[in-house]
């Protein structure tokens, strides 16, 4: 029999302490209160750990500033100027350019597009010669260069007889003009000589 009651369900509420609960409010607030400690203590280490980086930061630049000006004047006794100084920074800057492996994938991209595409650019301008040259030959462009050309010609016929008729009326008023005019009769642009 003692078996059997082993077996059994323990009924709900047998004892009065498994119908109580433990206070929420309680354990609620010491864990806030340990995570607030806990968040004050890491803030804390964070500003310590800053201070600590910003008097590096002062001394690195503080030693920089030192090297910058032995540099200048190292490179003052060497005789390195502006220009040289300029070059080799320049190079320099190729030359890490160059090394990155964004710059080397990007060189290799670009030279197989180049030999995927050049082919097809020198279809394209094959094309295009054929297709002038066809253009050219055909009747309607000989007729359009035939009257662009006659047009031209008349244009520079009746230029060259206008500059010429002009040249002549220009070098006859030049000979008309007294050879002994003095420089107030020059200015006078209205031909009156008596002002």
């Amino acid at each position: 029999m003692d078996e059997q009651q082993s077996t059994k369900m323990p009924k709900p509420f047998e004892n009065p302490t498994d119908f109580e609960s433990p206070p929420l409010v309680n354990s609620t607030s010491q864990q806030f209160e340990f995570k607030e400690e806990d968040k004050l203590k890491q803030e804390d280490d964070y500003r310590q750990e800053l201070g600590k980086i910003q008097d590096e930061i002062v001394t690195l630049r503080q030693v920089l500033s030192a090297k910058l000006k032995r540099e200048n004047e190292l490179k003052t006794l060497l005789g390195i100027g502006f220009v040289e100084d300029l070059k080799q920074d320049w190079n320099e800057t190729v030359h890490d350019i160059k090394s990155t492996n964004v710059y080397q994938k990007t060189a290799g991209t670009l030279h197989a597009a180049t030999e995927k595409i050049s082919p097809v650019v020198q279809t394209v301008n094959t094309t295009l010669k054929s297709r002038l040259g066809s253009l050219r030959n055909s009747n309607y462009f000989k007729t359009f260069e035939t009257t662009l050309g006659s047009t031209v010609n008349a244009v520079k016929s009746k230029m060259s007889t206008s500059k010429s008729t002009n040249f002549r009326e220009n070098n006859s008023s030049v000979s008309n003009l007294p050879t002994s005019a003095t420089h107030s009769e020059h200015l006078n642009f209205n031909g009156d000589a008596t002002n």
